[in-house]
């Protein structure tokens, strides 16, 4: 196609392209396909329902934006600050949303039984010059992409094995994080298990919906989002 000519198709969709920082949470569900092919159908199905639910309340609580389901995982971003130390707060409670993610999948398994074991792989990155894709479809509603070489890798990364719910996939995260000063400490969660209090303690005053996923709650016919 030569310079200035269209697409026949470009009046189907308007495209938007821009330059963005952001910082990232991607994540990704390691023994779903095995636990699926193996396992009741219904149940794991159902667990799948409530990870999506799951991810995006968590996300929404901690101030993040849930891009896109991959599947059985998740692409999810928080604004970036130019002052890499305005970003201290907001990497926090998205360290935070990290591990309750991971919590919810590892030890409360969303208040089912599942044959095999599931468990949430996660990376976490800074992507200072994101190209941020958007556009509006013919139904009516906007979808939108993040494209990034750390992005990328934050996905690599977050199948490798570690001991924490998540890899940092820049260091500069890791600064911003160091910069806080904070009672919360991250080697805490690295040598025992984390507990339902401790991930209500990071979410107080967040989401009553978070604390009621804790808790397994919010699954059940007498959940406060029943109410």
């Amino acid at each position: 196609m030569g310079t200035g000519q269209t697409s026949k198709f470009s009046f189907m969709i308007n495209i938007q392209i821009e330059r963005v920082g952001r910082m990232v949470l991607v994540g990704d569900l390691a023994g779903f396909s095995n636990c699926y092919a193996s396992g009741d159908p219904a149940v794991v199905e159902e667990f799948i329902r409530r990870f999506y639910v799951a991810c995006s309340v968590v996300i929404s609580a901690a101030g993040g934006e849930l891009v896109k389901y991959t599947g059985d995982g998740f692409l999810s971003v928080w604004p970036l600050e130019k002052d890499f130390k305005a970003n201290s707060q907001a990497a926090l409670v998205l360290d935070a949303a990290a591990i309750a993610l991971s919590f919810f999948v590892k030890f409360a398994e969303l208040d089912l039984k599942l044959d095999l074991p599931i468990h949430l792989q996660q990376g976490i990155t800074i992507e200072p010059n994101a190209v941020r894709v958007s556009f509006d479809r013919p139904q009516g509603f906007r979808e939108k992409d993040y494209i990034g070489k750390m992005i990328n890798l934050a996905f690599r990364s977050a199948s490798l094995p570690k001991s924490f719910p998540y890899v940092a996939a820049h260091k500069s995260y890791v600064d911003i994080v160091a910069m806080d000063g904070s009672s919360y400490h991250k080697e805490e969660y690295r040598t025992r298990q984390v507990t339902a209090d401790e991930i209500k303690t990071l979410f107080k005053g967040v989401a009553l919906e978070t604390e009621a996923i804790v808790t397994n709650e919010y699954w059940r016919e007498d959940s406060p989002s029943d109410a």
